[in-house]
């Protein structure tokens, strides 16, 4: 991983990313049916069909993946809240929405990926 081509991180990060988003929803005390969207973030907009994939697999068809990142690219640390303003719609009160980020980390530690998910509950106060 020292020097990602992209292969490793386009075959790993949906994956992490939807493994995170279900880990973080668990350890706050939720469940997988809690969870209403992951916006993700990543620039490749094939991260969103590799998530909806993995939501399928899973029977979690309820959970909806907004990929409004594709419109603008990876925007470094504005990309999640840009994504939430495309979204902010679908954000009704309650719903709890996972923003899971992997990505490339050549020298955070060798050999894996830097990793991190925001976990918030919309409310309308």
């Amino acid at each position: 991983f020292t020097a990602i081509n992209g292969r490793p991180l386009y075959r790993l990060a949906p994956k992490r990313m939807f493994n995170l988003s279900l880990y973080s929803i668990s350890n706050l005390g939720f469940h997988a049916k809690d969870l209403s969207i992951i916006c993700q973030h990543q620039a490749n907009g094939k991260f969103a069909g590799k998530l909806r994939s993995l939501l399928m697999a899973q029977q979690l068809l309820h959970i909806g993946v907004a990929n409004e990142i594709g419109h603008m690219g990876n925007v470094a640390a504005s990309s999640i809240p840009c994504a939430l303003i495309k979204i902010e719609d679908k954000l009704k009160d309650d719903r709890i929405v996972a923003c899971p980020s992997v990505g490339a980390g050549p020298d955070y530690e060798k050999g894996t990926l830097s990793q991190g998910v925001v976990i918030f509950r919309a409310t309308n106060g």
